[in-house]
């Protein structure tokens, strides 16, 4: 099995030694860089498993490196461990949001460094592994969903789930719609066989039954009222 490969960054030569020689013994191949333009290139030539890196360089700070690596498609699955003579939270917080996954403060326990990389490659490995399972895929009848992808296939034609979404809500909105015109329809209906039924009976009754000195009787009054309630649901007001 190949040993695992550090690239340590540190521009300190005692500390860069000290801590070479201790992983060396843990079985890491150790490469080493004392600044940020010896570390790029490094990293650009060969396949590094962890980095370890430290803050203040002489050519600027660790922080752009780091930001450079995990802004990197090929390089940002790469751990990075943080060593720094500087215990402002705000360094740590920055390094973390930059994607750092430890951050180890000077003075420290070189046995500390080395359990403390050991444990950041085992969660990168796990992490790997699980995004390398393969997912559940559940059938219903004819759909099949796909929960990796986030796809649904329908008698083997893809279809994405925003797609399903959209067209759900097309075609409810349509049945709605269609369902409004349909009930507003009938109400048109209703209020014109009203209207039609009440004139009918308001020309009968003017041929039956003659007004006395100009005065309407109680059956015309009657059929006026109809033919006034039947016009009200139009909004329209009849005047005598």
């Amino acid at each position: 099995m190949m040993a695992s490969k550090i690239l340590l960054v540190e521009d300190e030569p005692d500390i860069r030694k000290t801590l070479k020689y201790n992983f060396s013994r843990e079985s890491f191949d150790v490469i080493t860089a004392g600044s940020i333009s010896e570390a790029e290139s490094l990293s650009s030539n060969n396949q590094v498993d962890l980095i370890i890196l430290d803050l203040m360089l002489p050519d600027g700070s660790g922080l752009d490196f780091c930001r450079a690596i995990k802004s990197d498609k090929e390089k940002k699955s790469i751990p990075v461990i943080i060593l720094t003579a500087k215990a402002d939270e705000v360094d740590r917080v920055v390094g973390f949001e930059l994607g750092a996954d430890d951050y180890v403060t000077k003075p420290f326990s070189v046995r500390e460094l080395v359990l403390r990389a050991k444990a950041v490659m085992k969660r990168g490995v796990n992490s790997e592994e699980d995004s390398n399972k393969d997912f559940e895929t559940f059938k219903f009848g004819d759909l099949e969903l796909d929960l990796e992808s986030h796809q649904a296939f329908i008698k083997d034609q893809e279809k994405s789930f925003q797609d399903k979404i959209e067209a759900e809500i097309a075609k409810r909105a349509e049945a709605s719609e269609t369902k409004e015109e349909t009930k507003e329809e009938a109400k048109e209906e209703d209020q014109e066989k009203e209207i039609e039924s009440a004139l009918d009976q308001t020309e009968a009754s003017s041929e039956q039954i003659p007004s006395n000195n100009g005065e309407s009787t109680e059956k015309e009054l009657s059929l006026k009222e109809k033919f006034e309630k039947a016009f009200s649901k139009e909004s329209i007001t009849i005047q005598y």
